[in-house]
C-alpha cells in the first residue's frame, strides 16, 4: 500500500499541474482532482482496517508470548529467581515483552513500509531527473555509518538498563511491602529512602546515556534533513530554468525527494531502536530458552546426601543427608539458619544443588513459609468444598489471599496444599500465626489427608505435637565458616553416626 501511494501521489502531482493547471484544462483538472482524493481517501481507509487487525493479532500474540513467559519463570531454579529478584522476571515477562516485543515488531513493519516507499520514490526521482538523484549518494552513507555506530552503544547499555529498572522495581515494591514496619520504625525511613534513591539514580543513569546517545543521531539527521531539502529546491530550480524540468516535474522531484529522503532518514533513525529491540529480545529468547533440568532420580524414599549448594556471592551450604521412608510422618526442628528451608526447598525439587545426590517420589507437593498465594479466589485454590468446610472456609470462598488475615491465609494455604495428589506432602511452619484451636484442626486434617503418604513438617514450637508424629529429626547450628557451613545431624545415644532421618535417628516415640 504505501509503495502505490508513493508511485501514485507525484506521478498524479506532476500530471495535475502539466497537463491541467499549466495547461488551463479545467475538465481535466476535475477529473486528476477526484482520483487523487478518491486515491487518499482509499488508502487512509486501508491504513485504518490494516492498523486495526494488526493490533488484534499483536494482543493475540502477547497472550501467548507472556503466559509461554511465566511458565517458563515458574520453572527456574530457586536460586535463579532468588538471585535476580522477582522485578526482573516481571521486566522480562511483561515490560520486555510489552516494550520490547511490540516495539520490535513496530520497527520491523515500518521498516519493510519505508523501505518500499523510499525504493519506489528513488525509482521516481530517477525518472524525473537522475542527475539531480545524486543527492542522495552524497548524504545517505556517511549518515548510516555514524547511526550505526551510535546504535551499537545503545544496544549494549539496553540490558544493564533493563536490569537497572528491574532492580529499582524490586526495592520499591519490598518497600511499600513494608508500609506498617516504616511507619512503626520511623528510624528506618531515612535510610530506606536513600536506598531507593540509589537505585533510582543508577537507572536514570543509563537512561540518560541511551538518550543523550538517541538525542545525536536524531541532531544530525535533522541537520542533514535541512541541507538535503535547501539543496532539493536549488538543484530543481536550476533544471527548471535550463529547461530541462517542467513547472510540474520540479513539485513532483521536490515532493518525491522530500519524501524520499524522509523515509531513508527514518529507516537510518530506526537503528538505534532495532538495537535495542534485539537486545531486549536476546533477554527474552534466553527465559524462552530456559527448560528446568532434573537433578534427582525417581524413587520411594526421599534420599539426600552430600548436597552442597554455592550462591552467587561466593557462599556455600552444605545440606545435612537425609532419608524418609514411604508414608512416613516426620517432625522436623532446628534453629534458624541451620538448613530447614534449603532442604525443603531441595526436596520441593525448587533448589538444584550443585552436588550431592537426591531421590524423591515422582509427586511432590509443597508449602513453604511465608505463604504467598497466587491472586485467585479462595474457591480456586480449595476446589475441594468439603476441605473448605472442613478448615472453615466457606465464608471466604469469593476473597482473594490480599484480603485474608494471615491465619486465614494460613489455613487457605495448607488446605491448597492438601489438594494437591501426592506421594510426599511438605509444610514449612503450617501453624504459624494461628491459635491453638485452629493449630488442632490444620494438624488434624493435616494428618488424615496425608495418610498413606509421606509427610514433612518443619516447627519450631514446642515438643507437644512430637508424639504426633512417627519420629523428630534434629538439626543442627551450621558449623562455623572454615568447616564448610555445613547443617549438621544432631545424634546422641544409639542414633550416633546415623544420618537426618534415617529410621530410628533422633526420634520420638
Amino acid at each position: 500500500m504505501s509503495g502505490l501511494e508513493a508511485l501514485l501521489h507525484p506521478l498524479m502531482l506532476k500530471a495535475l499541474f502539466d497537463q491541467a493547471i499549466v495547461a488551463g484544462d479545467f475538465r481535466r483538472f476535475l477529473l486528476l482532482g477526484c482520483g487523487y482524493l478518491a486515491l487518499g481517501l482509499t488508502l487512509n481507509i486501508g491504513a485504518y482496517w490494516a492498523s486495526w487487525w494488526r493490533k488484534h493479532c499483536e494482543n493475540a500474540f502477547m497472550l501467548v508470548l507472556q503466559t509461554e513467559l511465566l511458565e517458563r519463570a515458574l520453572a527456574l531454579d530457586g536460586r535463579t529467581m532468588s538471585e535476580k529478584g522477582s522485578a526482573s522476571y516481571v521486566s522480562r515477562i511483561h515490560n520486555d515483552a510489552h516494550e520490547g516485543v511490540l516495539p520490535a515488531i513496530d520497527v520491523c513493519i515500518r521498516i519493510a513500509k519505508q523501505a518500499v516507499a523510499s525504493v519506489v520514490f528513488i525509482g521516481v526521482l530517477l525518472y524525473l531527473s537522475w542527475q539531480a538523484s545524486l543527492i542522495l549518494l552524497i548524504i545517505v552513507p556517511p549518515l548510516v555509518l555514524v547511526s550505526n555506530r551510535l546504535a551499537k552503544k545503545i544496544e549494549t547499555n539496553t540490558d544493564p538498563e533493563r536490569e537497572a529498572e528491574a532492580g529499582y522495581i524490586e526495592k520499591l515494591t519490598r518497600t511499600l511491602q513494608s508500609f506498617h514496619a516504616l511507619r512503626g520504625l520511623v528510624m528506618l525511613q531515612p535510610r530506606t529512602r536513600a536506598v531507593n534513591r540509589q537505585a533510582l539514580r543508577g537507572f536514570l543513569g543509563l537512561t540518560f546515556v541511551n538518550y543523550r546517545l538517541a538525542l545525536k543521531q536524531r541532531t544530525l539527521s535533522d541537520l542533514v534533513m535541512n541541507l538535503s531539502d535547501t539543496a532539493s529546491m536549488i538543484i530543481g530550480a536550476y533544471f527548471v530554468f535550463a529547461g530541462k524540468m517542467t513547472f510540474g516535474s520540479f513539485l513532483a522531484f521536490v515532493n518525491s525527494l522530500w519524501r524520499a529522503v524522509t523515509g531513508i532518514f527514518d529507516l537510518i533513525n530506526m537503528i538505534p531502536q532495532t538495537r535495542r529491540s534485539a537486545a531486549v529480545l536476546k533477554r527474552i529468547e534466553s527465559l524462552r530458552a530456559s527448560r528446568p533440568v532434573p537433578y534427582h532420580e525417581e524413587g520411594a524414599l526421599v534420599v539426600v546426601g552430600g548436597a552442597r549448594i554455592g550462591f552467587g556471592d561466593g557462599a556455600e551450604v552444605s545440606v545435612a543427608d537425609f532419608t524418609l521412608a514411604p508414608g512416613e510422618r516426620v517432625l522436623l526442628r532446628g534453629p534458624n539458619g541451620c538448613g530447614k528451608t534449603t532442604l525443603l526447598h531441595l526436596i520441593a525439587g525448587t533448589l538444584a544443588p550443585d552436588t550431592g545426590t537426591v531421590t524423591l517420589p515422582r509427586r511432590v507437593a509443597s508449602l513453604t513459609a511465608p505463604v504467598n498465594l497466587p491472586p485467585l479466589p479462595v474457591r480456586d485454590l480449595v476446589v475441594d468444598e468439603q476441605l473448605r468446610a472442613t478448615m472453615g472456609l466457606e465464608s471466604l470462598a469469593c476473597q482473594l489471599p490480599s484480603e485474608l488475615s494471615s491465619g486465614q491465609r494460613q489455613r487457605v494455604g495448607i488446605a491448597a496444599l492438601l489438594c494437591e495428589e501426592a506421594d510426599l506432602y511438605l509444610a514449612d511452619e503450617p501453624f504459624a500465626n494461628l491459635d491453638e484451636e485452629s493449630r488442632e484442626l490444620v494438624l488434624r486434617t493435616l494428618l488424615e489427608r496425608t495418610a498413606g503418604a509421606g509427610l514433612l513438617v518443619v516447627h519450631h514450637g514446642d515438643g507437644d505435637l512430637d508424639g504426633r508424629f512417627d519420629r523428630v529429626a534434629n538439626l543442627a547450628a551450621p558449623a562455623p565458616a572454615g568447616d564448610g557451613g555445613e547443617a549438621r545431624p544432631e545424634t546422641a545415644g544409639r542414633d550416633a553416626g546415623m544420618p537426618v532421618g534415617a529410621p530410628g535417628a533422633s526420634s520420638v516415640s
